[in-house]
């Protein structure tokens, strides 16, 4: 990922020092660190997004349908690793249309021809998976769906609290994950890993994010026998066979999904990973302090928050003319916010923060970008440099 972090970051930074400042950002990154350790797919995709964002911003330059092929090609790569990056595809989209009416520099015609290159290989790829998965799986599709098309499994399960009443048909299911969400209340652990932040929460709402997905473990065994299915192959059957329970829960349950919602956004720009294993004796980031864990998590809800808030101020300074047209920043905040609107539509509660992993570490670089862009403007104000920007043009590259 660090030659194309670079080829990214040269498009940013004028000084060679900055630009390896930001590939070092990278490589000291606690979870990109985290999750290399752990040998889990967050770090594909982390490669994957970089390579698609730096075709994207390469076909943007050059309008080479090469490069746009490409990136439709490394985006399903990416869609195979992580699913959940699915919905990106909306957002790619959308960043091709607006970068062709910043830039004037192609006919309608031509980028109608751009995005049929651009879907041909998600296209091809992504239906020889589900096809793949309909014939070893009996499941068209690239995952096994869980919960409805509009919220996650995962926040369905945790909003149930032994108050609902569902209809007959949907009872004995109710009653299996009624009893294994009383279980986990029970035998839940307050304390949590080293640097948790679920010890000082008053409001629960660790307890809301994360519930989800033990309660729905506990219940999977009683659930096969329930239905007859082997537990080894129960993934895409269960999923089928509890969509009416899934959907009358999705009904009586709308007002705390959608507080499920708004917390999955706010989780959004937490760090990534809680960066502790729990493993005995610690091993890798285990042995830091948990003084610096909780520094560190609070840092980076700081720094993913502010560089939200910098690309929509930016945006809107694109589109009202007060700043100058920057791909690489419009590139990378399309992707940005589509990941936290990805996170606010779908509420997906304890994978809010880690979905965002792959946009992550650049949020780092972005910061970086941010604050050297403000001290330039400020020394230019100073009459330290010469003045070649306005506060405006601090959006420029």
């Amino acid at each position: 990922a660090v030659p194309f972090l670079h080829a990214i970051a040269s498009r940013l930074f004028v000084w060679r020092w900055q630009r390896l400042l930001a590939v070092a950002l990278l490589l000291f990154n606690l979870p990109v660190i985290y999750f290399g350790y752990m040998v889990l797919t967050e770090t594909l995709t982390l490669l994957l997004l970089f390579v698609t964002l730096w075709l994207l911003i390469r076909h943007s330059e050059q309008g080479s349908p090469v490069t746009v092929l490409l990136a439709g090609i490394s985006f399903s790569l990416m869609v195979l690793a992580r699913f959940n990056t699915l919905p990106l595809l909306a957002v790619i989209i959308l960043f091709i249309v607006i970068d062709n009416w910043f830039t004037r520099r192609r006919p309608h015609r031509s980028i109608i021809y751009t995005l049929l290159l651009f879907l041909l290989p998600p296209l091809l790829i992504l239906n020889g998976y589900a096809t793949y998965n309909r014939v070893e799986h009996d499941f068209y599709g690239l995952f096994p769906t869980g919960g409805s098309i509009l919220v996650s499994r995962n926040a369905l399960i945790s909003t149930i609290d032994g108050s609902e009443a569902l209809s007959e048909n949907n009872r004995a299911v109710y009653e299996i994950f009624s009893n294994a969400a009383e279980e986990f209340h029970k035998s839940r652990d307050s304390g949590g890993l080293k640097g948790s932040m679920s010890a000082i929460d008053r409001y629960n709402i660790t307890t809301r994010l994360y519930s989800g997905f033990p309660i729905y473990l506990a219940a999977v065994e009683p659930l096969c026998i329930h239905f007859g299915i082997e537990r080894e192959r129960s993934g895409p059957e269960l999923s089928r066979v509890l969509r009416p329970f899934y959907a009358e829960l999705a009904k009586e349950k709308r007002g705390e999904l959608w507080e499920l919602r708004l917390l999955s956004l706010a989780s959004s720009f937490r760090s990534s990973s809680g960066l502790v294993t729990g493993s005995n004796p610690p091993v890798n980031l285990d042995r830091l302090p948990a003084a610096f864990i909780i520094f560190h998590k609070l840092l980076m809800f700081t720094v993913k928050a502010g560089v939200a808030i910098a690309l929509l101020i930016n945006i809107v300074a694109m589109f009202a003319g007060k700043a100058g047209y920057n791909r690489v920043v419009m590139a990378f905040a399309m992707l940005y916010i589509g990941f936290l609107f990805i996170n606010f539509s779908l509420a997906l509660v304890n994978d809010s923060n880690r979905y965002t992993f792959p946009v992550e570490a650049l949020t780092t670089v972005f910061a970086l970008w941010y604050i050297i862009s403000a001290v330039r403007v400020y020394r230019e104000r100073a009459g330290l440099i010469e003045q070649r920007s306005t506060l405006i043009d601090i959006f420029k590259a």
